[in-house]
């Protein structure tokens, strides 16, 4: 499972930089013994790119979900989900920092069983999230 982190960073006063991720993996189950009933490719990609300026970041995530085979034996096709967010962290003291992150995932609105009834179980619909940290 390979895994590459490139970073970029720019020698400003905003202290600039980017960073980009990429992971991929690929496990295919076909052993019978194991899952007689269906043929599941685990194939799984995500990739993010994330960019910082001082105590603001931005990032953008995809993932990507193979195609899969149902335990009724239909063909369901690959999917993605793109996410993306802004974050803000600020040091109150030493040792203490607050980061707060908002954004929304799922931007594409992917409904899985809404397209094909055979994948059995419902992704969640777009949402938006708010999330706090504290260190102390």
């Amino acid at each position: 499972m390979p895994t590459v982190t490139v970073t970029v960073t720019a020698t400003r006063a905003e202290q600039e930089a980017a960073a980009l991720r990429a992971y991929r993996s690929q496990i295919d189950i076909t052993n019978a013994a194991i899952r007689p009933e269906s043929s599941r490719s685990f194939e799984l990609a995500s990739e993010s790119l994330t960019w910082r300026s001082g105590p603001w970041s931005a990032r953008v995530v995809a993932q990507y979900t193979g195609a899969q085979t149902s335990t009724g034996g239909a063909a369901l096709t690959g999917y993605a989900h793109v996410n993306a967010s802004v974050g803000h962290e600020l040091t109150l003291a030493p040792g203490r920092r607050r980061r707060l992150r908002a954004g929304l995932d799922n931007l594409g609105n992917v409904r899985l069983a809404e397209q094909l009834p055979e994948f059995g179980y419902a992704e969640r619909a777009r949402r938006a999230f708010v999330q706090a940290r504290l260190q102390f």
